[in-house]
C-alpha cells in the first residue's frame, strides 16, 4: 500500500463532504501518457453509471462502469497525485482504496511509475473480493466491479503496486450527445452535441441468443441519420465493408476495434475492453447488470469535451498525453 493510502470503511465516502479540497497546481510536465476506457450504461430508472455497460437514450441515472486508467512511462518517475472528480456524480467504488475519498472525488497520492505489467513488477496486485471493501459497503444486489478487475490488465506501466487505477460512479446530470428513437426496424439518431463523435456508431440487435451488429459513420453535430436493420450493401457507412457480415456479431466487434483504434488505445488495452464488455455487448447473455440485455441498442464513444462532463482528471506532474475512450451503450427498445 502506498504512502497516504489506507483502506476506508466505506469507499468513496468521507465523514465530511461539505468542503471540496481543490487539487494543488501541477509541478510540471513529465514523459508519461494516460489512457482511459470505460462504459456508460443505464441502470434502474435509466440512471447513467460510469463504468462498463450500457445507457438509455433518455437521460436518467447513468452508471459509469469500469473506467480504467492505464499509465505509460518512458522511464521511472514519481507521480505526486491523480485526482478524479465525478462532476456532480456519486463515486460508488474505487481501487486501490484511499482513506480520504469523498462522495464525488478520489485522489491517489505518491505513486511510482516504474516497471511493466507482466514482467513481475505489479503482477501480484491483490484485488478485493466481494466480502472486502469497497464491495462489502455496497447495497445488497449492487454489482461490485472491484472484484472483477483482475482480467483487465494490459501491457502498461505499473502505478505503484497496481497495474492501473479504477473508479465507478453514477450521474444524473449528464445528457448523452446522441438522441435515438426507433421506428419499427429503423433507428433515427440525432446529434445534439457540438463535437464530432469519434469512431463509429454501432447498432446491436438481439433476437434471443441471435445477435446482429454493424457500425456506421456517426451523424455530424446538428445532423440526423437513420440506421436500418442491416448494413447497406456497398455503402461507405458500412464499417469495414469486407469484414461485416449481416446476421453475425463480427461487424460490431470490428467496428468497436476500429473506434478504439481511432481513439488511440493500444492493442492490449483494446483487448482488455473486449474482455470486459465483449460478451455483454455481442455475446449470448441473459442479463447485463441484473437486467435483460436490450433488444435494440446503440454503442458509440464520447468526444473529449463530453468525457469531461462525466468526470475530470487531474495529474501532477502533467502527462504529455491523455486519451479517453468512454463508450455509451444506449437502449432503444
Amino acid at each position: 500500500m502506498q504512502e497516504g493510502d489506507a483502506e476506508a470503511p466505506r469507499s468513496g465516502v468521507s465523514p465530511s463532504t461539505s468542503a471540496r479540497e481543490e487539487p494543488e497546481p501541477p509541478t510540471g510536465h513529465a514523459a508519461y501518457a494516460v489512457h482511459e476506457w470505460g462504459l456508460l450504461r443505464g441502470v434502474s430508472g435509466d440512471v447513467l453509471e460510469a463504468g462498463a455497460v450500457a445507457p438509455s437514450s433518455t437521460p436518467g441515472l447513468l452508471s459509469v462502469d469500469k473506467p480504467i486508467l492505464y499509465f505509460h512511462a518512458e522511464s521511472p518517475l514519481d507521480l505526486h497525485e491523480v485526482v478524479v472528480d465525478t462532476r456532480d456524480g456519486e463515486l460508488r467504488e474505487h481501487w486501490p482504496l484511499v482513506a480520504d475519498a469523498t462522495r464525488s472525488r478520489v485522489r491517489w497520492r505518491n505513486r511510482r511509475l516504474e516497471g511493466s505489467v507482466g514482467l513481475g513488477y505489479c503482477d501480484r496486485a491483490r484485488f478485493p473480493t466481494n466480502e472486502q471493501p469497497p464491495c462489502s459497503s455496497l447495497p445488497r444486489g449492487e454489482v461490485c466491479e472491484s472484484a472483477e478487475l483482475a482480467p483487465l490488465t494490459a501491457t502498461t506501466t505499473c502505478v505503484g503496486d497496481a497495474p492501473f487505477l479504477f473508479y465507478r460512479s453514477r450521474t444524473q446530470s449528464f445528457t448523452p450527445p446522441l438522441h435515438a428513437t426507433r421506428e419499427v426496424d429503423r433507428i433515427r439518431v440525432t446529434h445534439r452535441g457540438d463535437e464530432p463523435i469519434p469512431g463509429l456508431v454501432i447498432r446491436i440487435t438481439r433476437h434471443g441468443h441471435y445477435v446482429n451488429s454493424f457500425g456506421v459513420s456517426p451523424p455530424a453535430p446538428g445532423a440526423t441519420i437513420t440506421i436500418g436493420a442491416e448494413p447497406p450493401r456497398g455503402s461507405r457507412d458500412r464499417a469495414l465493408d469486407e469484414l461485416v457480415g449481416p446476421s453475425t456479431t463480427d461487424g460490431g466487434r470490428a467496428a468497436l476495434q476500429a473506434s478504439l483504434d481511432t481513439l488511440g488505445l493500444t492493442p492490449s488495452e483494446r483487448a482488455a475492453f473486449l474482455r470486459a464488455w465483449g460478451d455483454a455487448l455481442f455475446g449470448y447473455v441473459d442479463t447485463v447488470g441484473g437486467l435483460p440485455p436490450p433488444r435494440h441498442s446503440l454503442l458509440y464513444f464520447l468526444p473529449p469535451g463530453a468525457c469531461d462532463q462525466v468526470a475530470t482528471l487531474h495529474f501532477d506532474p502533467t502527462p504529455t498525453e491523455v486519451r479517453r475512450a468512454l463508450a455509451v451503450w444506449v437502449r432503444v427498445d
